[in-house]
């Protein structure tokens, strides 16, 4: 699961590009796959719901707009975000992206446990999010 959660985590951070393929930062970034699994392996160190967060933030990614990060937008003044909207209050995890990210930029400025298959990485970014769109997401007391 943690190799999932890395792997969506890094299709989430990054974007050199649109193409999706599974070895996307071979050559620029090759050990980010480690170091987003170590901040993927210590978030659950500390927080055992991360990965389940994880994985919810990805499903709100995507089904608002496709899988594009714009869960991760966060807007000032009027506008909400995405992250702003009702069924997004139970996303917790954005610390893990921030820590994540922040581990990256660290090695490369600019830029759980359980079964792993090949994810293509990269992103087309998405510059539109809406709060009112989350209306379609399940609500998190939804059961």
């Amino acid at each position: 699961m943690a190799a999932f959660l890395s792997s969506l985590l890094i299709f989430s951070l990054f974007s050199f590009g649109t193409s999706l393929t599974s070895n996307k930062y071979q050559k620029t970034c090759p050990a980010v796959e480690s170091l987003v699994q170590k901040a993927v392996t210590d978030a659950t160190k500390r927080d055992k719901p991360a990965p389940a967060g994880l994985l919810r933030m990805h499903f709100h990614d995507c089904f608002i707009r496709g899988c594009d990060g714009s869960v991760l937008l966060s807007f000032k003044g009027n506008s909400k975000a995405e992250k702003d909207g009702p069924p997004s209050v139970s996303l917790h995890v954005f610390y893990v992206v921030d820590n994540t990210k922040r581990a990256v930029e660290s090695v490369w400025p600019g830029v759980s446990g359980g079964p792993s298959w090949v994810v293509p990485k990269g992103r087309k970014d998405g510059r539109i999010s809406k709060a009112s769109e989350t209306i379609q997401l399940p609500a998190p007391t939804f059961n």
